[in-house]
């Protein structure tokens, strides 16, 4: 775990998920060692891996309620990710 935040965090993404902190953990720290592996430049790699695990965790709540609706920062944040992996696919060779 990098910083106190990172724990706020998934902390919050257990928590909204109705996971228990020790799978959101989990699934932080593979998602993590993934993409340090892969990547070139390290700077950005624990927002991505946060903001992954919260993907995650939302696709998979979506998944047991079609129902659930996402608030304006949550679609904000999702472009954020979407611009970031375009740039990761088309310059970051």
């Amino acid at each position: 775990m990098n910083s106190g935040i990172d724990e706020t965090i998934l902390k919050e993404i257990a928590s909204q998920s109705h996971t228990s902190l020790d799978h959101v953990r989990s699934t932080y720290q593979s998602i993590l060692g993934d993409l340090r592996a892969k990547a070139r430049i390290h700077d950005f790699i624990p927002l991505l891996a946060i903001n992954s695990v919260r993907q995650h965790f939302r696709d998979l709540n979506l998944a047991s309620d079609p129902t659930l609706s996402f608030s304006v920062v949550d679609i904000c944040e999702e472009k954020t990710v979407s611009s970031l992996d375009f740039f990761e696919q088309h310059y970051a060779h």
